[in-house]
């Protein structure tokens, strides 16, 4: 009889083992299964954080291409309004990427793309479209070479804060604001000759957006 309650004792004891084992192993598969969904989500977020900074950047350069589209159909208002437009996406990626924390290098070289086809391209256009003339013609290839040269120094002489010159940006509400104001035409080609100059002046201005 002692035999018999001992044996039923060892087979209890060796029920509960397993059952013990099979509780921690069901434990430790549904942590498991939680770490990876958990794992899938923050990867999804970031994947969203990081597309959404680099679509409003896009957006830029798409709103720059149509103000030259507009420009060539001698709509000048309607391609102010694009660059302004793009002013608005780059001012956007920007709080998006830095809120998110999400900078890339690839988002900030689609910047620069972006940049010198909105801020650079676009009002060299608009201004040749408005008043055609060589001299219109030398100030905007002289505005988009010295725009692609402040962008290309700024992506690799970037100081935290501060820019050194005028941002390329900042043609990007300047000169939508000349049009949209009816300045004389005559004034548009200095305009790009100016601003060739200041955007690579070896002066520091502090950063305020």
């Amino acid at each position: 009889m002692s035999r018999v309650v001992s044996g039923a004792k060892k087979v209890g004891g060796a029920a509960k083992s397993t059952a013990k084992r099979a509780g921690a192993k069901a434990k430790q598969t549904a942590k498991s299964a939680a770490t990876k969904a958990k794992s899938a989500s923050v990867k999804a977020t970031r994947l969203f954080r990081i597309n959404l900074a680099n679509t409003l950047t896009l957006g830029n350069g798409v709103a720059g291409f149509l103000s030259v589209v507009a420009s060539m159909n001698q709509q000048f208002v309607l391609a102010a309004i694009l660059i302004l437009f793009g002013v608005l996406c780059d001012w956007l990626d920007g709080k998006a990427a830095r809120a998110f924390s999400e900078e890339s290098a690839l988002g900030a070289e689609l910047d620069s793309l972006s940049d010198l086809v909105t801020f650079g391209v676009a009002p060299a256009a608009l201004v040749a479209a408005i008043a055609p003339s060589t001299l219109s013609y030398i100030a905007g290839a002289l505005f988009v070479l010295s725009a692609a040269l402040r962008l290309g120094r700024f992506n690799v002489q970037q100081t935290k804060g501060v820019f050194f010159g005028i941002p390329t940006t900042a043609n990007g509400f300047l000169l939508p604001g000349l049009v949209l104001s009816g300045v004389p035409i005559v004034v548009y080609p200095w305009y790009l000759f100016a601003m060739a100059f200041l955007m690579n002046v070896p002066f520091r201005m502090k950063k305020v957006l």
